[in-house]
């Protein structure tokens, strides 16, 4: 059975603000149509799957039931574990079956924290700041890559892998129309990271990767690097801007109008013998 595509949105004829329903349609369409970097999507019954370059494999969407979704899982899980690769599985709080969360864990897939989805209409937008409060500064250099991994590594505990580095610096070789990483400094030493990434389709962005030193939070730092976001995001015309936010940074983004339409969790599964 195909997966059943919404009728087209219109997102150009839909009036300014939309409703959250309305959001979170046009969102459920976005995770049937992205094309995530440097993954191949594979569409198949019942579910989307991205498969990486290393073998790893994603799935951002899927359609099961309570019929078939024990069946769809282990036939996900044992095609990577044959390929010794590791799988992971992003599951939305309205996905169906309620208990898709509960199936996954109980056939090892471990639960990441959840986090809170959230959406923000950027066409048209209130006036912005003509400044940020910190210096802000895009990475295209990669020897700048080692302050940003030193940021991640010192704010969640353990330093980034070898294959996310390489993925983050092909990214900003390769995408730079669509790929935007910022460093923000204080009295010139980096203090805080993160990244825009412009999704295909190109109606949506998404922000991601957020991380502020211990030392210099409560500085405005977040804020300098979302305003320097939001301004690039509504310069290259996106119309929606998504965030996957934590508990720490959902206040910050509601406060300036994001919406939350749902949560989601990631389940990780590792390559056999990992």
């Amino acid at each position: 059975m195909p997966l059943a595509v919404p009728p087209d949105l219109g997102y150009d004829a839909l009036s300014v603000p939309m409703h959250p329903t309305q959001l979170l349609a046009a969102y459920d369409l976005l995770r049937q149509q992205v094309r995530l970097p440097g993954a191949i999507r594979r569409e198949m019954p019942h579910l989307i799957r991205h498969d990486y370059p290393a073998g790893d494999g994603l799935i951002v969407y899927s359609e099961l039931t309570a019929d078939n979704a024990v069946e769809g899982i282990e036939e996900q899980q044992a095609f990577f574990r044959r390929q010794g690769q590791a799988l992971s599985w992003m599951v939305y709080r309205h996905d169906t079956p309620a208990e898709l969360g509960t199936l996954l864990a109980e056939r090892g897939f471990t639960p990441q924290a959840a986090q809170a989805v959230l959406v923000l209409e950027l066409q048209p937008l209130p006036a912005l700041p003509e400044k940020t409060e910190h210096a802000v500064v895009r990475v295209l250099e990669p020897e700048r890559l080692q302050a940003v991994a030193s940021i991640q590594e010192q704010v969640w505990g353990e330093p980034p892998s070898p294959a996310d580095m390489d993925r983050l610096a092909k990214r900003i070789g390769e995408s730079p129309a669509a790929f935007f990483l910022y460093l923000a400094y204080v009295d010139g030493h980096p203090a805080a990271t993160a990244h825009l990434s412009l999704h295909s389709p190109a109606a949506w962005a998404a922000l991601g990767g957020a991380a502020t030193l211990p030392a210099y939070r409560r500085r405005g730092l977040y804020r300098s690097l979302l305003l320097r976001r939001l301004r690039q995001a509504q310069q290259a015309g996106v119309r929606f801007l998504e965030a996957e936010a934590s508990p720490m940074s959902q206040p910050a983004l509601q406060a300036i109008g994001f919406v939350h339409i749902t949560d989601c969790r990631l389940y990780d599964s590792p390559a056999q013998g990992s």
